[in-house]
């Protein structure tokens, strides 16, 4: 793996991995970025990572929130020690309760030896709650008492065990809305709310896209034996403004489909993208395709609708647009100036009335 790439950059350790992965730099390959939204995600990683304090990570689903949440351990204190993931949502209440803090023989029906929970597995390590939100009253309660005493007590226990164990969790709702609604604990959101991240998702930073396909691509036309010769000008431009609903997994899974079907020794066209993906050609966004039309043009056609959608996107916000494109302001306002285009007037509007 070279040293310049957008990984080793964002993390310089890369060669130190969790024990519990040894494929993690592959991984963490393919959520990096060069947009600034991820320069700044690379860097709260690298921060979070130095402590041992609580991590709550929102994104969509599919931005990679565990991808991020094992980078934090693998290149912090704790990176000898085992990384435990649980899905909240795949349990019900008494088992995922078990599953975390363990239980004692004959402490209900099937019950018939003691078992270790989860945390108590990961004593000095770190424990990953994804979906944290699905948790039910009882089991956010306990994991309260942990996070306030750093110890637990297995189901039908009487006697506590001492913990250090880091917890990262993560969710793909709004975490405030659900405190405000009563649906979780405000206090046990503070706790786990130490240090916050958000993933942004890949429609925000459509300047990663290209380098992401490409990514893959080669990641599976290597898997599968196969020669594959990049993309064709339509294809990429379609890949670049799809909304991708389901983030950087469905990237992942496009290019995946893709090289399966595809024989190889050959561009990926606009032909072999799935149908959501080329419908666009009918749809809203539809790039210059006139004959004689030069690559120049179509390149500042295509820039002038992404920089559109963009300031659409991010309510008409420059510092936020500038950062999901990868420009600084002065870039941007650039750019605009050049394609004249200006903020949301709605949004300009109340930014004036909001000025003293």
């Amino acid at each position: 793996m070279k040293a310049s790439s957008p990984f080793r950059q964002a993390f310089p350790s890369a060669g130190r991995r969790a024990r519990t992965h040894p494929s993690n730099e592959a991984h963490f390959l393919s959520i990096a970025g060069t947009t600034g939204a991820m320069r700044d995600l690379f860097r709260l990683v690298e921060k979070a990572a130095a402590g041992t304090s609580a991590v709550l990570i929102e994104g969509e689903t599919g931005t990679g929130k565990e991808l991020i949440a094992r980078a934090i351990h693998s290149h912090g204190p704790r990176r000898e020690r085992v990384f435990i993931a649980q899905n909240c949502a795949a349990l019900p209440e008494p088992l995922l309760e078990s599953e975390l803090f363990g239980h004692v023989r004959g402490a209900f029906t099937g019950a018939l030896r003691s078992t270790r929970g989860l945390l108590a597995m990961a004593d000095r390590g770190t424990v990953f709650l994804d979906e944290i939100v699905d948790c039910s009253p009882a089991v956010q309660a306990k994991l309260l008492r942990f996070l306030q005493d750093g110890a637990v007590r297995p189901v039908g226990g009487t006697r506590e065990r001492a913990l250090d164990v880091r917890i990262i969790s993560a969710t793909n709702r709004r975490i405030e809305e659900e405190v405000a609604e009563g649906n979780f604990r405000k206090d046990l959101f503070y706790r786990l709310n130490v240090i916050p991240i958000r993933v942004p998702p890949l429609r925000e930073r459509r300047g990663d896209i290209p380098r992401l396909a490409s990514f893959f691509l080669s990641r599976y036309a290597d898997r599968s034996g196969k020669r594959m010769e990049g993309f064709t000008r339509e294809a990429m431009e379609l890949l670049v403004a799809y909304e991708y609903p389901g983030n950087v997994r469905e990237l992942e899974n496009e290019i995946a489909r893709i090289v399966a079907l595809h024989p190889g020794d050959a561009a990926v066209s606009e032909t072999d993208l799935s149908e959501k993906i080329r419908r666009q050609r009918r749809g809203g966004w539809t790039p210059p395709s006139a004959p004689g039309t030069s690559l120049r043009s179509r390149l500042r056609a295509l820039e002038r609708d992404l920089i559109a959608r963009a300031l659409v996107e991010c309510g008409g916000n420059i510092s936020r647009t500038a950062s999901s494109l990868g420009l600084s302001r002065f870039g941007l306002y650039k750019k605009m100036t050049a394609h004249k285009l200006a903020a949301p007037a709605a949004k300009r509007k109340q930014r004036r009335g909001a000025s003293p």
